[in-house]
């Protein structure tokens, strides 16, 4: 029963994230190119759902199992495609060199590393779940196995995705046994490395740490949700739109916000509590030692996504760059976040369960 309520919310979701970035879209083509068709962002949007459904159906049907014997390959793939992305980027000239383009296309690895290491740690938890609480088997070394692709995340530069994959991991570790000072040990240590390095080679990062307030961006999102007031102005109405460029990617919240009002906002947040609600409900009788601890990651991952992307649209934190899970333009994050979706569906229907 509960694959029909996560499904159902998905598409929810999905179809509210198609109304507003068509809304928002249309505006931002025609500004920056009027020889661009005004339909082109959503009509990729539209291909990206597409392929992240068929994507989806074939990871839920496909036994979760089968990937395990893959991994080693997945890892070299990712790590290797992150590479490239970093070198095709310092080449193009790009300051940020996290996507890589073919085309009217463009491709960002890290949203695909973010389900690989979800579906890694599950596999790792479950192979070694009585020795978690060592400090080796439970830290170092699942922190040293992934520790090359979030260097490759983080030299990208994307720190928000860095911190991201590192605070799923180690909860997912936490929730499996491993000890609090062990977690602490290796934070610390890491920490210090992080803002080390970024200080020296990323300041920008700082500047916008201590200065998200002032971002022009976030000033605009504040005034528009703001004056979306409780019902909203209504589908296509929004004003901030004009003078926003991430109106339908990372601010889509703004547009929403704006155009839906408060209601619709906490419509839309109920939908995204829902449905971790309905992935997470079925941890407690799913036997499988891997199953459980997938959904565990795959629901504090979309968790995070959600908190990180309102608290830096509403200059709570800084805005780190990262989408809305299947609200957001975005065909990397879609076609990732429904791989993802395939795997949890596929979990809650093939795993054996303890009577509920």
């Amino acid at each position: 029963m509960e694959r029909k309520y996560v499904i159902l919310l998905m598409l929810t979701i999905m179809i509210l994230g198609i109304i507003t970035i068509y809304s928002a879209s249309y505006v931002y083509a025609y500004r920056s190119n009027s020889k661009v068709s005004t339909d082109s962002f959503i009509n990729k949007h539209l291909l990206y759902l597409v392929v992240g459904i068929l994507l989806m159906i074939i990871f839920s049907v496909v036994n979760y199992n089968f990937y395990k014997n893959l991994l080693r390959a997945f890892y070299i793939l990712l790590f290797a495609l992150l590479i490239f992305t970093k070198v095709y980027g310092v080449f193009m000239g790009y300051s940020a060199a996290r996507w890589i383009k073919i085309g009217e296309f463009s491709f960002q690895i890290t949203e695909f590393v973010k389900i690989f290491i979800i579906y890694y740690i599950a596999d790792y938890i479950a192979s070694n779940r009585l020795k978690i609480s060592r400090f080796y088997i439970g830290m170092v070394r699942p922190i040293a196995y992934i520790s090359p692709l979030l260097l490759a995340v983080f030299i990208e530069p994307d720190l928000g995705t860095t911190i991201i994959i590192f605070f799923v991991t180690v909860t997912m570790l936490f929730i499996a046994g491993a000890k609090k000072r062990h977690i602490l040990y290796v934070s610390i240590g890491l920490l210090l490395v992080v803002i080390v390095v970024s200080a020296t080679f990323f300041p920008y990062q700082w500047e916008r740490f201590f200065h998200s307030h002032t971002n022009e961006q976030v000033i605009n999102g504040e005034t528009g949700i703001g004056s979306g007031g409780i019902i909203g102005k209504g589908i296509g109405k929004g004003a901030e739109k004009y003078v926003m460029t991430q109106s339908f990617t990372d601010f889509i919240f703004v547009t929403f916000g704006e155009e839906f009002g408060m209601i619709g906002l906490i419509l839309i947040l109920l939908c995204y509590w829902a449905l971790f609600y309905y992935i997470l409900i079925n941890v407690r009788f799913i036997m499988d030692e891997f199953g459980r601890f997938y959904m565990i990651g795959f629901a504090l991952y979309l968790f995070l996504q959600v908190l990180i992307n309102i608290s830096g649209v509403l200059a709570i934190t800084p805005m780190k760059g990262l989408t809305v899970p299947l609200l957001s333009y975005g065909g990397s994050s879609t076609i990732a976040t429904l791989i993802g979706f395939g795997i949890a569906l596929n979990i809650i229907k093939n795993t054996a369960r303890l009577p509920q």
